[in-house]
């Protein structure tokens, strides 16, 4: 009964299991119209619609489910695309993302060769700060797939919530410590 947006859908393969899962609707977008033609081909049915554009520009939400997998290494500007998905996504939903990530202290995107092309893929570092407006998750360990020399990790990213909470005391009694204890972002 959700909705599932499913970004960079190559030939559809996730658009059909959340179909056959039971989603109430699903659209998946890619820009490649080979691709399409295949997901068209194998997995048409009434609650999938297939997108041939750019993921810079995301379907009007709200989103129960948002995967983008496999892809991010391929967007130029890959901020744009998150920063996308927190817009579509609906306050309780979950956007899956799997990529490469490098787990280098640096805080950066790096150029690696690959067997066919070359890519950029974030560090650790950089990529919690791209993903701030979500809690993130990382749900499976780092693995090295077939022509990608870079470990992908899959994270679970939900929607932040603001928080307020409030505390009561005199002067000088902790209050300004205890909230700069709790975060950097606390304000009394």
């Amino acid at each position: 009964g959700r909705r599932v947006l499913d970004i960079g859908c190559n030939e559809g393969f996730f658009c059909n299991e959340a179909a056959r899962r039971g989603a109430r609707e699903v659209v998946g977008m890619d820009e490649n119209a080979r691709f399409l033609e295949v997901a068209e081909r194998l997995y048409a049915a009434p609650n999938v619609r297939f997108l041939r554009q750019s993921w810079r520009t995301l379907p009007e939400g709200p989103f129960d489910l948002v995967l983008w997998t496999s892809a991010m290494h391929y967007e130029a500007e890959p901020q744009s695309v998150i920063d996308g998905v927190s817009k579509v996504l609906a306050p309780n939903g979950l956007f899956v993302l799997e990529c490469g990530v490098l787990d280098t202290p640096r805080r950066e995107m790096v150029l690696v060769a690959r067997h066919s092309d070359s890519r950029w893929y974030p560090t650790l570092r950089l990529l919690e700060s791209m993903l701030a407006d979500f809690s993130v998750r990382r749900v499976a360990s780092p693995e090295i797939t077939e022509g990608d020399p870079v470990p992908r990790s899959v994270f679970h990213c939900r929607p932040r919530k603001p928080m307020v909470m409030l505390v009561r005391g005199g002067t000088q009694e902790g209050k300004t410590t205890l909230a700069a204890q709790i975060t950097d972002a606390a304000t009394k």
